[in-house]
């Protein structure tokens, strides 16, 4: 057995990860009661879910793995670190909103946002979320737990909604005071209910519990890894050699007799900095094994691609990109925008539910801000916001913008849209860009403010510009009209 199989047993109670994609195996390594006890599951448990033991062994060995693997860690750890590198904004025109937010999302060293991100790669590591939450009723103050996945017995859905939790359920414990039942949070009449937030990840649509990002990629980070101890066994061996020598023209008796008289009595060999004297009848060579390491690299990189491919990120982002260039690189990471940007959704999803619990819960005693009372009349607008994650390419953005402020000309020029139509279209092509504070009302509001502006007496408009106590103040504005006549004559 190879020495990481004996690691898992150990640490994790269970064989290969693939075990769990066929748990008629389990009974053989004596991990349950009879042979065919993983077809049958609770009456309360939903078909697609893993058998309970195979969910705590998907989640020892992940956490193993996570521990012990550097590809594997590095897997769960770069789109958080991505994430959280980028941001998060929190947009409201409610002053009090804003100042609620900041209070309790804080920044990196204090408040929510301290421990949200290792929070989110615990939950992608072993594939859900389970936070009890307290709200303090008389300050609305809201504190948020842990649970770890392991302790959980199960995640009971609503009758007849395979879509909604209803309650999460511990496994039991000694100690009658720990709360072994939890109602999920969720909206009922228009106001959210429920004592912990949960959240499962990676799972089918008819399945209760959530299953580790790495669940599927264990087995070849194992193979892996295991071909990595194997060269690393193949390079200790070629640095290993023998000594040959070749004696012409010798028989046993003179073969004897050479490795008598220079001490190699027994096949032991000379000694580092020792003294050899032969003739030109012997030849001696150091002999090394031809294990053909070139071999070696192209196994590991197929291996390589199959688990980035899986987990979704292109080579060159493990510092493999020996074959790549800039232009396929641009081409190559798409895909991977687009799962973070997945990530950055359920972020948002996350933070917007539990801000909004304590937005409901400071609205319930009537908190008071430095910016006024959270009360009922408030209106639930906010905006959660994820930052990009890379750079954008501003060349050829604006070059695409340039282009679509031309077509829209054109196409007013021509009769084929209005006004209305062309700066609707120009609108979306810069919202694309992630420019979301701006709409046809406000560009016309302010087109209205320069046409109100132009339609003012030109006395008028002069004096706006000039402060009439400063000195000089009439013959400027006399010099700016005889500017203004003149170039009006002139064209």
């Amino acid at each position: 057995m190879k020495l990481i199989d004996k690691l898992l047993n150990r640490i994790a109670h269970t064989e290969r990860i693939k075990e769990i994609l066929a748990p008629e195996f389990a009974g053989a390594i004596g991990t349950s009661i009879d042979s065919d006890d993983w077809q049958y599951r609770r009456l309360t448990q939903v078909q697609r879910d893993l058998e309970p033991m195979q969910q705590e062994r998907a989640i020892n060995i992940s956490l193993y793995m996570y521990d012990v693997n550097p590809l594997a860690k590095r897997l769960i750890q770069l789109p958080i670190q991505a994430i959280e590198s980028a941001g998060v904004q929190f947009q409201s025109k409610e002053r009090k909103y804003t100042d609620l937010w900041n209070e309790w999302w804080g920044n990196s060293n204090e408040g929510f946002s301290a421990i949200f991100f290792k929070l989110y790669e615990d939950a992608k590591l072993t594939g859900e979320i389970h936070w009890p939450i307290a709200i303090n009723s008389f300050n609305a103050d809201m504190e948020l737990a842990y649970i770890d996945p392991i302790n959980v017995k199960e995640v009971r859905m609503l009758p007849g909604n395979v879509l909604q939790p209803e309650k999460v359920i511990l496994k039991d414990s000694p100690n009658a005071k720990i709360k072994t039942e939890w109602d999920v949070i969720r909206r009922v009449g228009g106001v959210l209910t429920g004592d912990i937030f949960h959240l499962g990840f990676n799972k089918p649509i008819n399945s209760s519990r959530g299953r580790p990002a790495l669940i599927a990629l264990l087995d070849w980070i194992d193979l892996y890894d295991q071909s990595l101890f194997n060269e690393a066994e193949r390079w200790s061996m070629m640095k290993n050699f023998i000594w040959h020598f070749i004696i012409e023209g010798a028989d046993d008796d003179g073969i004897k007799q050479f490795i008598k008289n220079q001490g190699l009595q027994g096949g032991t060999p000379p000694r580092p900095g020792s003294m050899l004297i032969t003739n030109e009848k012997v030849t001696s060579t150091a002999v090394t094994p031809d294990l053909k390491a070139a071999d070696a690299s192209e196994m590991a990189r197929l291996q390589q691609q199959h688990i980035f491919g899986g987990a979704g990120f292109p080579d060159f982002f493990f510092a493999s990109g020996q074959y790549t260039n800039v232009a396929t690189a641009r081409e190559m990471y798409k895909p991977t925008i687009w799962m973070l940007e997945q990530d950055q959704l359920n972020i948002k999803r996350i933070l917007t539910t539990l801000f909004k619990v304590r937005l409901q819960a400071s609205v319930n005693v009537g908190e008071y801000l430095d910016s006024g009372r959270l009360d009922s009349a408030t209106k639930d607008k906010f905006t959660i916001k994820t930052n990009d994650i890379f750079e954008r390419d501003l060349v050829m953005r604006s070059s695409v913008l340039n282009s679509v402020t031309n077509s829209v000309t054109v196409a007013m020029t021509n009769k084929l849209c209005d006004k209305s139509t062309a700066r609707k279209i120009w609108i979306a092509a810069v919202r694309e860009y992630g420019v979301e504070d701006i709409d046809q009302e406000t560009i016309e509001l302010a087109l209205g403010k320069d046409k109100e502006k132009k339609e003012l007496e030109p006395d008028q408009v002069l004096a706006d510009n000039y402060d009439e106590k400063q000195p000089g103040f009439l013959d400027k504005m006399n010099q700016e009209k005889e500017f203004s006549n003149a170039e009006m004559i002139k064209f």
